[in-house]
């Protein structure tokens, strides 16, 4: 296999699994997706020679050890965001859009950090929005 110069780092691919012959694209850098197995994710696509960023939501992802409580020992339902007539806002079921809270935010700075120990050489935060 021939070996690829990513130092430029121009294209790129988001994914949200360990590396495998059947989906690497030969980009030159990949963006790991979400919080979960991301040490193992960032340590296996690196192992193959790859760039890696972090690519992760800061208004809501798929983060239910936070939601439900296994995070901080304390449920967080009441901080996902509602409309004016109670119905609670999502993309999908226990995926609540997040009230900034500051429990919240730590929640994400502890993740973001585990991303940097693990060597993580960028990070993307999308969609914001409140």
């Amino acid at each position: 296999m021939r070996e690829y110069d990513r130092t430029q780092e121009r294209t790129g691919v988001q994914e949200n699994r360990d590396w495998a012959p059947e989906y690497d694209v030969q980009s030159d850098f990949v963006m790991v997706y979400g919080f979960h197995d991301l040490e193992k994710r960032i340590a296996h696509w690196k192992e193959h020679g790859y760039v890696v960023h972090l690519m992760t939501g800061v208004s809501w992802g798929h983060y239910k050890d936070y939601l439900y409580g296994e995070f901080d020992g304390r449920d967080h339902h009441d901080e996902g965001q509602v409309r004016g007539d109670g119905v609670e806002i999502n993309p999908g079921v226990d995926v609540p859009y997040m009230v900034p809270s500051i429990s919240y935010a730590h929640y994400l700075a502890v993740n973001l950090k585990k991303a940097i120990d693990a060597g993580i050489d960028a990070i993307h935060l999308e969609e914001p929005e409140f």
